[in-house]
């Protein structure tokens, strides 16, 4: 059963909390984009593995709780706020420029599907119009497949891998000029 880790009920809504007693392991890093929805990581607990997602909570993994045993509302993931609120994007090839683009990053380490299945068409095509949390790419993880969507509004300008391709949270998957 999918459990959800409950947000800070005080005024900082960029903590997550563990939504039960048991034993904790990180799907993330430090560092990786959360996005509403995401995978967290999971509870152990009476011999089963249950995955804790991230329900409407979004940002950035600021620190992130070690694996380990857990009591039910423990700090697993604080999560801060990106610049501008949304990731910058960095060249990793060092040959085309990223000025002005944000990047749409792997939340955690995976495998990068563009389209929906094979001979299907992609999700988007470059140069087309991507609005803010339309769908991008899916990122497998352990015969989970999470959806990998814009945080802006914006044109595709490139993706940034192929199909199948691995990445490691954080990575970019495609960049976006926003509007």
């Amino acid at each position: 059963m999918p459990l959800t880790a409950p947000q800070s009920p005080s005024i900082e809504p960029e903590r997550l909390l563990s939504p039960a007693v048991g034993g904790w392991w990180p799907a993330l890093v430090s560092g990786a984009l959360v996005q509403p929805g995401v995978l967290l990581g999971y509870i152990d607990r009476l011999g089963a593995r249950h995955p804790v997602h991230a329900g409407q909570a979004a940002g950035q993994v600021r620190s992130l709780r070690a694996a380990g045993p857990v009591q039910y509302g423990e700090l697993l993931i604080e999560l801060g706020v990106l610049s501008d609120g949304m990731p910058k994007a960095q060249a990793r090839d060092g040959t085309k420029s990223t000025e002005g683009l944000v990047a749409i990053a792997a939340p955690m380490a995976g495998t990068v599907y563009l389209a929906p299945s094979p001979g299907e068409p992609p999700f988007a095509q470059k140069g087309a119009r991507i609005e803010r949390l339309g769908r991008v790419a899916l990122l497998e993880v352990m015969k989970t497949f999470t959806p990998i969507a814009a945080t802006v509004s914006g044109t595709l300008e490139r993706f940034a891998c192929v199909d199948g391709d691995a990445v490691s949270a954080g990575d970019p998957v495609a960049w976006i000029r926003p509007d």
